[in-house]
Protein backbone atom coordinates (compact mmCIF):
# COMPACT_ATOMS: atom_id res chain seq x y z
CA UNK A 1 0.00 0.00 0.00
CA UNK A 2 0.79 3.67 -1.06
CA UNK A 3 0.14 6.60 0.74
CA UNK A 4 0.23 10.28 -0.46
CA UNK A 5 0.90 12.55 2.48
CA UNK A 6 0.28 15.59 0.31
CA UNK A 7 -3.17 14.76 -0.42
CA UNK A 8 -4.23 12.22 1.88
CA UNK A 9 -5.28 9.57 -0.92
CA UNK A 10 -4.55 6.22 -0.23
CA UNK A 11 -4.41 3.85 -3.08
CA UNK A 12 -3.02 -0.01 -3.60
CA UNK A 13 -2.20 -1.61 -6.93
CA UNK A 14 -2.25 -4.65 -8.15
CA UNK A 15 0.63 -6.48 -9.56
CA UNK A 16 1.49 -6.88 -13.36
CA UNK A 17 -0.07 -10.40 -14.24
CA UNK A 18 1.81 -12.61 -16.77
CA UNK A 19 -0.58 -11.68 -19.12
CA UNK A 20 0.27 -8.10 -18.80
CA UNK A 21 -2.26 -6.66 -17.12
CA UNK A 22 -1.61 -2.88 -15.81
CA UNK A 23 -1.37 -2.18 -12.54
CA UNK A 24 -4.85 -1.39 -11.26
CA UNK A 25 -5.91 1.20 -8.18
CA UNK A 26 -8.32 0.22 -5.63
CA UNK A 27 -10.44 3.18 -5.70
CA UNK A 28 -11.65 2.95 -1.40
CA UNK A 29 -9.71 6.40 -0.65
CA UNK A 30 -8.82 7.72 -4.03
CA UNK A 31 -11.79 9.89 -5.20
CA UNK A 32 -12.86 12.12 -1.97
CA UNK A 33 -15.68 13.72 -3.74
CA UNK A 34 -18.24 11.14 -5.31
CA UNK A 35 -20.11 12.04 -8.32
CA UNK A 36 -23.85 13.77 -7.53
CA UNK A 37 -26.23 16.12 -10.11
CA UNK A 38 -24.11 19.15 -8.96
CA UNK A 39 -20.12 18.16 -8.98
CA UNK A 40 -19.22 16.63 -12.20
CA UNK A 41 -16.75 18.85 -13.42
CA UNK A 42 -15.32 18.30 -9.91
CA UNK A 43 -15.62 14.41 -10.14
CA UNK A 44 -14.11 14.57 -13.42
CA UNK A 45 -11.29 16.99 -12.68
CA UNK A 46 -10.54 14.96 -9.72
CA UNK A 47 -10.35 11.43 -11.43
CA UNK A 48 -8.36 12.14 -14.79
CA UNK A 49 -5.29 12.89 -13.48
CA UNK A 50 -4.97 9.42 -11.88
CA UNK A 51 -6.39 7.60 -14.69
CA UNK A 52 -3.76 9.30 -17.27
CA UNK A 53 -1.10 8.54 -14.57
CA UNK A 54 -1.76 4.97 -14.28
CA UNK A 55 -2.48 4.55 -17.88
CA UNK A 56 -5.90 4.04 -17.90
CA UNK A 57 -7.77 6.62 -19.92
CA UNK A 58 -7.38 5.08 -22.62
CA UNK A 59 -10.27 2.64 -21.78
CA UNK A 60 -13.36 5.44 -20.59
CA UNK A 61 -12.13 7.78 -23.71
CA UNK A 62 -11.80 5.10 -26.10
CA UNK A 63 -8.08 5.25 -27.52
CA UNK A 64 -7.32 1.45 -26.19
CA UNK A 65 -9.78 -0.14 -28.47
CA UNK A 66 -11.45 -3.63 -27.54
CA UNK A 67 -9.90 -6.54 -29.50
CA UNK A 68 -11.50 -9.37 -31.09
CA UNK A 69 -12.91 -11.89 -28.21
CA UNK A 70 -11.95 -15.17 -30.16
CA UNK A 71 -8.80 -15.84 -33.04
CA UNK A 72 -8.55 -19.24 -34.95
CA UNK A 73 -5.52 -21.09 -33.56
CA UNK A 74 -3.78 -23.62 -36.54
CA UNK A 75 -3.20 -26.87 -34.36
CA UNK A 76 -2.53 -30.74 -35.53
CA UNK A 77 -6.04 -31.34 -36.46
CA UNK A 78 -5.92 -28.19 -38.29
CA UNK A 79 -7.74 -24.94 -36.98
CA UNK A 80 -9.90 -24.02 -34.16
CA UNK A 81 -11.21 -21.03 -32.04
CA UNK A 82 -9.99 -19.85 -29.23
CA UNK A 83 -10.29 -16.94 -26.52
CA UNK A 84 -8.12 -13.86 -27.76
CA UNK A 85 -5.77 -13.82 -24.85
CA UNK A 86 -5.39 -9.50 -25.81
CA UNK A 87 -8.95 -9.60 -25.08
CA UNK A 88 -8.86 -11.46 -21.70
CA UNK A 89 -6.30 -9.17 -20.56
CA UNK A 90 -8.10 -5.60 -21.56
CA UNK A 91 -11.68 -7.50 -20.29
CA UNK A 92 -10.01 -7.65 -16.91
CA UNK A 93 -8.57 -4.38 -17.08
CA UNK A 94 -11.72 -2.51 -17.80
CA UNK A 95 -13.76 -4.35 -15.13
CA UNK A 96 -11.23 -2.76 -12.70
CA UNK A 97 -11.65 0.01 -14.30
CA UNK A 98 -15.31 0.17 -14.41
CA UNK A 99 -15.83 -1.29 -10.71
CA UNK A 100 -13.53 1.96 -9.88
CA UNK A 101 -15.61 4.06 -11.46
CA UNK A 102 -18.75 3.05 -10.43
CA UNK A 103 -17.31 3.16 -6.66
CA UNK A 104 -17.22 7.03 -7.31
CA UNK A 105 -20.65 7.39 -7.77
CA UNK A 106 -23.43 8.09 -5.40
CA UNK A 107 -26.34 6.34 -5.21
CA UNK A 108 -28.29 8.20 -7.25
CA UNK A 109 -26.11 8.42 -10.08
CA UNK A 110 -25.32 4.31 -9.53
CA UNK A 111 -28.92 3.90 -10.37
CA UNK A 112 -28.54 5.11 -14.32
CA UNK A 113 -25.47 3.31 -15.06
CA UNK A 114 -25.94 0.17 -13.15
CA UNK A 115 -26.49 -1.98 -15.76
CA UNK A 116 -23.67 -1.14 -18.78
CA UNK A 117 -20.96 -3.38 -19.06
CA UNK A 118 -17.82 -1.57 -19.73
CA UNK A 119 -16.13 1.72 -18.23
CA UNK A 120 -16.49 3.32 -21.62
CA UNK A 121 -20.20 3.21 -21.93
CA UNK A 122 -20.55 4.15 -18.35
CA UNK A 123 -18.25 7.15 -19.45
CA UNK A 124 -20.27 8.49 -22.11
CA UNK A 125 -23.60 7.97 -20.21
CA UNK A 126 -22.14 10.30 -17.53
CA UNK A 127 -20.78 13.28 -19.82
CA UNK A 128 -24.08 12.82 -21.74
CA UNK A 129 -26.23 13.34 -18.37
CA UNK A 130 -23.53 16.09 -16.96
CA UNK A 131 -22.23 18.10 -19.68
CA UNK A 132 -25.12 20.27 -19.91
CA UNK A 133 -25.29 20.75 -16.39
CA UNK A 134 -21.69 21.38 -15.67
CA UNK A 135 -21.82 24.00 -17.88
CA UNK A 136 -24.48 25.98 -15.86
CA UNK A 137 -22.06 25.36 -12.87
CA UNK A 138 -19.73 27.48 -14.35
CA UNK A 139 -21.71 30.70 -15.47
CA UNK A 140 -23.22 30.01 -11.90
CA UNK A 141 -19.82 30.89 -10.59
CA UNK A 142 -18.91 33.70 -13.40
CA UNK A 143 -21.95 35.54 -12.32
CA UNK A 144 -21.56 35.27 -8.55
CA UNK A 145 -18.09 36.49 -8.85
CA UNK A 146 -19.33 39.53 -10.97
CA UNK A 147 -21.97 40.03 -8.38
CA UNK A 148 -20.05 39.83 -5.37
CA UNK A 149 -19.64 43.15 -3.61
CA UNK A 150 -17.28 43.54 -0.35
CA UNK A 151 -19.61 45.96 1.25
CA UNK A 152 -18.94 45.49 5.58
CA UNK A 153 -16.78 42.45 4.82
CA UNK A 154 -13.32 42.67 5.85
CA UNK A 155 -10.66 42.31 3.28
CA UNK A 156 -9.58 38.97 4.55
CA UNK A 157 -13.38 37.31 4.26
CA UNK A 158 -13.97 39.01 0.63
CA UNK A 159 -10.43 38.11 -0.90
CA UNK A 160 -11.08 34.20 0.40
CA UNK A 161 -14.95 34.55 -0.99
CA UNK A 162 -13.87 35.42 -4.25
CA UNK A 163 -10.48 33.29 -4.40
CA UNK A 164 -12.62 30.31 -3.20
CA UNK A 165 -15.54 31.08 -6.51
CA UNK A 166 -12.13 31.06 -8.53
CA UNK A 167 -10.47 27.31 -7.04
CA UNK A 168 -13.69 26.12 -7.96
CA UNK A 169 -13.81 27.33 -11.83
CA UNK A 170 -10.04 25.80 -11.97
CA UNK A 171 -11.30 22.49 -10.61
CA UNK A 172 -14.34 21.67 -12.52
CA UNK A 173 -11.94 22.63 -15.86
CA UNK A 174 -12.10 26.06 -16.33
CA UNK A 175 -9.38 27.98 -14.70
CA UNK A 176 -9.54 31.99 -14.67
CA UNK A 177 -6.52 34.29 -15.39
CA UNK A 178 -4.70 35.94 -12.37
CA UNK A 179 -5.96 39.47 -14.02
CA UNK A 180 -9.15 37.89 -14.60
CA UNK A 181 -9.51 37.49 -10.66
CA UNK A 182 -8.17 40.57 -10.18
CA UNK A 183 -10.77 42.25 -12.75
CA UNK A 184 -13.84 41.10 -10.08
CA UNK A 185 -12.02 41.68 -6.85
CA UNK A 186 -11.38 45.48 -8.23
CA UNK A 187 -15.09 45.53 -9.43
CA UNK A 188 -16.61 44.80 -5.87
CA UNK A 189 -14.82 47.31 -4.07
CA UNK A 190 -16.47 49.90 -2.46
CA UNK A 191 -15.73 53.91 -3.42
CA UNK A 192 -13.39 53.96 0.01
CA UNK A 193 -11.04 51.95 -2.05
CA UNK A 194 -11.14 54.32 -5.57
CA UNK A 195 -7.97 55.00 -4.79
CA UNK A 196 -6.47 51.49 -4.86
CA UNK A 197 -8.51 50.37 -7.68
CA UNK A 198 -7.00 53.56 -9.69
CA UNK A 199 -3.29 52.28 -8.32
CA UNK A 200 -3.79 48.91 -9.75
CA UNK A 201 -5.80 49.04 -12.98
CA UNK A 202 -2.70 52.07 -14.28
CA UNK A 203 -0.05 49.94 -13.53
CA UNK A 204 2.55 49.09 -16.51
CA UNK A 205 2.99 46.12 -15.01
CA UNK A 206 1.11 42.98 -13.70
CA UNK A 207 0.19 42.70 -10.51
CA UNK A 208 -0.25 39.55 -8.71
CA UNK A 209 -2.69 38.29 -6.61
CA UNK A 210 -0.47 37.97 -3.24
CA UNK A 211 0.55 41.40 -3.80
CA UNK A 212 -2.97 42.77 -4.27
CA UNK A 213 -3.61 40.76 -1.17
CA UNK A 214 -1.03 42.50 0.38
CA UNK A 215 -1.62 46.28 -0.59
CA UNK A 216 -5.85 45.40 0.56
CA UNK A 217 -4.40 44.51 3.47
CA UNK A 218 -2.71 47.51 4.02
CA UNK A 219 -4.96 49.87 2.63
CA UNK A 220 -7.90 48.93 5.21
CA UNK A 221 -5.32 48.91 7.95
CA UNK A 222 -4.49 52.78 6.61
CA UNK A 223 -8.64 53.71 6.82
CA UNK A 224 -9.10 52.19 9.68
CA UNK A 225 -6.73 54.54 11.06
CA UNK A 226 -7.51 57.34 9.87
CA UNK A 227 -11.11 56.91 10.66
CA UNK A 228 -10.06 56.96 14.40
CA UNK A 229 -7.49 59.42 14.11
CA UNK A 230 -10.81 61.81 12.67
CA UNK A 231 -13.53 60.79 15.14
CA UNK A 232 -10.88 61.31 18.53
CA UNK A 233 -11.28 65.28 17.89
CA UNK A 234 -15.15 65.20 17.09
CA UNK A 235 -15.71 63.03 20.39
CA UNK A 236 -13.35 65.71 22.30
CA UNK A 237 -15.46 68.86 20.90
CA UNK A 238 -18.86 67.17 21.54
CA UNK A 239 -17.99 67.18 25.08
CA UNK A 240 -16.59 70.62 24.98
CA UNK A 241 -19.81 71.61 23.99
CA UNK A 242 -21.73 70.08 26.14
CA UNK A 243 -19.71 71.60 29.19
CA UNK A 244 -19.91 74.80 27.90
CA UNK A 245 -23.86 74.64 27.39
CA UNK A 246 -24.32 72.80 30.85
CA UNK A 247 -21.89 75.47 32.15
CA UNK A 248 -23.96 78.43 30.83
CA UNK A 249 -27.03 77.09 32.04
CA UNK A 250 -25.30 77.04 35.32
CA UNK A 251 -24.78 80.54 35.58
CA UNK A 252 -27.79 81.47 34.30
CA UNK A 253 -29.49 79.05 37.14
CA UNK A 254 -27.20 80.71 39.66
CA UNK A 255 -27.89 84.74 38.32
CA UNK A 256 -32.05 83.88 38.87
CA UNK A 257 -31.46 82.72 42.30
Amino acid sequence: MATNSSTNITSTTVPASSSGILPTPAFNHLINVKLSRENYLLWKAQLLPYLRSQRLLGYVDGSQERPVATITQANAEGASVVPNPEYVTWYQQDQLVLRALLSSLTEEVLSHVIFMSTSREVWLALEAMFSSGSRARTMQIRLQLSTLQKKDLRVTDYFRKVKNLADTLCAIGTPLRDDEVISYILAGLGPEFDSLVTSVTTRVDPMSLSDLYAHMLSFELRLEHNNSVYQVPSANQANRNSYRTNGKGGERAAAQM
